[in-house]
């Protein structure tokens, strides 16, 4: 009886093994995935951490603190874009180099947000701050947007991989949703 429950927990073991076999994640789809993934998840943090200072909220620890959280989104975010490397298909190089131009831009972007924050006092220096803040933001949505076209037409990948993967990908589908709806990004 023993050697029958050990034979019936192998043979579960096998097959709950080769269950998993054939799921894996194709290599460009997990790219585009964690592309995909990384956009929404720094959509939605922006998001929430200006969503005050778009209500209404322009004191000095309100802006400060959403400016620092703005920054802390966008650190992650690209280090999280340098972190994808090059996506294993004919336009890797490429699409791994569209995403380091993006991860710089992003940092251009993060660096004129803390600039325009530094010394900015009282009202009208916190609305004249938050005027160049809006403005940086759309500008940084619309490069994020720019690559992800260019992303998902790649159409030096002759194989297709990248382009397929990004059509497929249910990371991919709500990205440009969550990008529209952040200030200046329209």
């Amino acid at each position: 009886m023993p050697r029958r429950i050990v034979a019936l927990v192998f043979v579960l073991a096998l097959a709950v093994g080769a269950a998993g076999c054939g799921k894996d994640e194709d290599p460009a789809q997990a790219w585009a995935n964690g592309f995909c993934s990384s956009l929404t998840t720094w959509s939605t943090s922006v998001k929430s951490s200006i969503d005050p200072i778009t209500a209404g909220n322009l004191s000095s620890d309100a802006v400060n603190g959403a400016v620092d959280d703005v920054k802390s989104a966008t650190d992650k975010l690209t280090s999280d874009l340098k972190a994808l490397g090059a996506p294993n298909t004919d336009s890797g190089e490429k699409a791994q180099q569209q995403v380091t131009d993006l991860a710089d831009q992003l940092t251009t972007a993060e660096d004129t947000l803390s600039k325009a924050f530094e010394g900015a006092n009282g009202t009208g220096g916190m609305l004249a701050a938050a005027g160049v803040a809006l403005s940086t933001l759309g500008t940084a949505v619309t490069q994020m947007k720019a690559t992800l076209d260019d992303l998902e037409q790649s159409t030096t990948d002759s194989s297709d991989e990248l382009r397929k993967a990004f059509a497929t990908s249910d990371e991919c589908k709500p990205v440009r949703d969550q990008l529209d709806k952040l200030p200046g990004a329209n």
